[in-house]
């Protein structure tokens, strides 16, 4: 189905609404402190079937590269450098129309200290890039095209930035790639969130020489990740002594690893990867209660596809992770990475406006309004997101949801 309807102008009212049933009865506090009504619309599953023109990278980049931060909230070099440099240039550029580069943060307690955030699979990437990364705080861009930071080689440049920025544009103007269209999709039901990833090998990369690389012909041996992570997440920081929101916080990957062969002009379509929002996490190998609750309205799938026979570095001063990865030669650098949000800007797809009115309670219901201007999309459901109201701002909550 084509997505093309007219303008239209929608009144949802989401009066009762009952577990197992069609409606739902709201507190008035748990209405007071309703944060989001999230839509998720028909193209969601259908991201083959619009029809778009090419869209330019917003820089012009030959794709959207990715900026992987290990850091750590008990490490003073991290907070008092790196992670500030990080989170000003993500929120500088990180939320431009487009999405031009992506940026997951992982964090760790390299050295001791505490991080409520530090989970086994977000040390066990850092120790991937090890022993190019051997320390915190240190960054990859692309897959460890470039390297910053905590670093064997007295090569790396700093964490900083000026470095960051350009470690970003050296990655993000890379020819000799194999070029890969990259989308991804999800959509939330309250539990899990289920994820469709399409690739494509781009044939016409005339610019690309598999001898630069030294490789026998152009097959892409890919391997694809699925990072789930956390926008606008909120921890203590023994450093800083108090509590820090971060961006883009690694939680938990909804597929890790998803190997592939293609050749020019083909595709692997439809991959699909649930997962369920969950309530514990495994620190030293010890199966615990999540430290800091996970609130899914801000959780974003992150898709990269990596080319395991692509070690390259442009700078060619050991700047570049050289031996890490699965076997000590060097990481697999990054063809693209995308998120909803940046194939929506690649297909044209304008999301929908919308407007909360104030609540309003009748005979002890609560009848909550919106109005939603949806032009140029369907809208198959909308979804409510509120906790209890509380006077202690930094108490963890039980986010609830409800679709409509």
């Amino acid at each position: 189905k084509k997505w093309k309807i007219n303008k239209t102008s929608k009144l949802i009212k989401l009066i009762r609404f009952e577990k197992g049933g069609t409606s739902y009865s709201l507190s008035e506090n748990q209405v007071m402190a309703i944060l989001e009504l999230r839509l998720q619309k028909l193209t969601t599953f259908g991201i083959n079937e619009i029809e778009t023109e090419e869209v330019e990278h917003p820089y012009g980049w030959t794709h959207r590269p990715l900026l992987e931060h290990f850091t750590g909230l008990s490490c003073p070099p991290c907070m008092s450098g790196a992670h500030p440099d990080a989170t000003q240039l993500w929120e500088e550029e990180g939320y431009l129309e487009g999405n031009p580069w992506n940026y997951i943060e992982f964090h760790e307690l390299n050295g001791g200290g505490e991080d409520d955030l530090m989970t086994d699979e977000s040390r066990d990437r850092m120790k991937y890039y090890q022993p190019g990364v051997s320390g915190t705080p240190s960054l990859d861009a692309d897959g460890g095209y470039v390297e910053m930071g905590g670093s064997h080689s007295a090569n790396a440049p700093s964490a900083s930035y000026e470095e960051m920025k350009s470690a970003l544009k050296d990655s993000g103007e890379r020819d000799q790639i194999k070029m890969v269209d990259l989308k991804v999709a999800s959509i939330y039901d309250g539990q899990r969130f289920s994820v469709r990833v399409d690739i494509e090998y781009v044939e016409n990369n005339e610019a690309f020489d598999p001898t630069s690389m030294e490789l026998p012909d152009d097959t892409l041996n890919g391997r694809l990740h699925i990072f789930m992570v956390e926008d606008h997440v909120t921890a203590w920081s023994t450093v800083n002594d108090a509590y820090v929101t971060m961006h883009n916080v690694f939680r938990e990957y909804a597929l890790e690893g998803k190997d592939f062969e293609l050749q020019p002009g083909e595709s692997l379509n439809e991959i699909y990867a649930d997962w369920e929002v969950p309530t514990t996490i495994f620190r030293d190998d010890v199966e615990e209660p999540i430290r800091v609750p996970i609130n899914p309205v801000n959780i974003v799938p992150v898709a990269v596809v990596y080319d395991l026979d692509d070690t390259s570095s442009s700078r060619g001063d050991g700047s570049g992770n050289e031996d890490g990865g699965e076997g000590n030669d060097g990481s697999p650098r990054s063809l693209n990475s995308a998120t909803p949000e940046g194939t929506a800007y690649d297909e044209q797809a304008e999301p929908p406006s919308i407007v909360l009115k104030d609540p309003t309670s009748e005979g002890g219901k609560v009848k909550v309004n919106a109005v939603i201007e949806d032009d140029g999309g369907e809208l198959t459901a909308a979804l409510v997101i509120y906790r209890e109201a509380s006077e202690d701002a930094n108490a963890s909550y039980n986010w609830t949801y409800f679709h409509a």
